[in-house]
């Protein structure tokens, strides 16, 4: 099921709220003599994607016993697809449209079981159900301005996961995503040489 949140008004925490708000006034902004794109992201991960890179190094170092909702859907698009989907949008893109760049879906159980056969690391024993995470996720967010540690995860992507369909935008700009049994290992590969 694609069920872009963001698209549709409907992801309600701060960041997606900003996000959706920035792309209003740019959109606005091009119906003037400025000419603009909006190229917006899923969930990035690989090299140069500072989250993303901190919790599959944590995985790598065996430093994540537990998995937080194994069943929680996103649509995780590799750092150089990316770089690539924002030069192509610049080059190709007609002004005033917007494009979603995403890879294909998959849970966290099958991202992590990925990494887990690159990086020949044991998969987490533990994992805990989505409406387990929630309470303790919401106070996490509600006291974030004292205790300034941001959630990896909001409370509605818990419950609707992030789900973005980047297939326009991979036809529009000729994008073709990186095998996904490939893009975690070079990710994987880069943090080894880094730490070398």
């Amino acid at each position: 099921m694609n069920v872009d949140l963001y698209a549709r008004g409907l992801a309600s925490d701060v960041y997606s709220r900003t996000r959706r708000k920035a792309q209003f006034l740019v959109l606005k902004g091009s119906s003037g003599k400025m000419e603009c794109v909006v190229a917006r992201s899923a969930i990035v991960f690989g090299p140069g994607s500072r989250r993303s890179v901190r919790l599959i190094e944590s995985f790598v170092r065996d430093r994540v016993w537990v998995l937080p909702v194994p069943s929680r859907r996103f649509c995780p698009v590799y750092s150089a697809d990316l770089d690539i989907g924002v030069v192509q949008a610049a080059a190709k893109a007609r002004p005033g449209n917007t494009y979603t760049i995403a890879g294909n879906c998959v849970t966290l159980r099958q991202f992590i079981d990925e990494l887990a056969r690159v990086s020949g690391r044991r998969d987490p024993r533990l994992s805990i159900p989505g409406w387990l995470v929630i309470p303790g996720l919401s106070v996490a967010w509600a006291i974030r301005p004292v205790t300034r540690w941001t959630p990896p995860v909001t409370v509605e992507g818990v419950n609707h996961g992030h789900i973005f369909d980047g297939s326009a935008a991979g036809r529009t700009l000729n994008l073709e995503d990186t095998p996904f049994d490939r893009a975690p290992a070079a990710t994987v590969e880069a943090l080894r040489l880094k730490r070398a």
